[in-house]
């Protein structure tokens, strides 16, 4: 699982770091400027290699995680069925209050655009999922 999961990491960032390249990209032709061209390889490459060893270091990964953690179980309590439910307090998408929002804001300032969507999607399906359980156990109730 964190094997896959490092690999969509890598693989959403590489593209990211690819388009983040190509403003550095030289004007003229590889026939024209070889130099240029070679210096925006290495540099290219050297900046892939440092921000990836920055992705996949044990810290990075670890506050990942913990973010990952953090940002589910916010972002479940947007629904509110759920929050009331769970008794716990429901924070209204729409009218999101300043501290929640600042909440989300510090954490989603550290994540990737990739990273959020796919903590959404997680928190989603695992709201989903509770409903779907508390459905079944109603149905259950009923039967007997």
């Amino acid at each position: 699982m964190f094997t896959i999961k490092l690999h969509y990491k890598t693989s959403c960032s590489n593209f990211t770091l690819r388009f983040e390249n190509r403003q550095h990209r030289p004007k003229e032709t590889v026939f024209d400027n070889p130099k240029a061209w070679w210096r925006y390889a290495i540099s290219s490459i050297r900046d892939d290699v440092r921000k990836r060893l920055e992705r996949t270091s044990w810290k990075n990964n670890i506050n990942t995680a913990l973010m990952h953690k953090r940002y589910v179980k916010m972002w479940k309590l947007t629904d509110k069925e759920y929050a009331k439910k769970m008794k716990l307090k429901y924070i209204n998408a729409e009218k999101i209050l300043k501290k929640d929002k600042e909440k989300f804001q510090i954490m989603e300032d550290q994540l990737t655009i990739n990273e959020i969507m796919e903590f959404r999607q997680q928190a989603d399906d695992e709201v989903k999922l509770i409903k779907e359980e508390w459905k079944g156990k109603k149905h259950k109730k009923k039967k007997r």
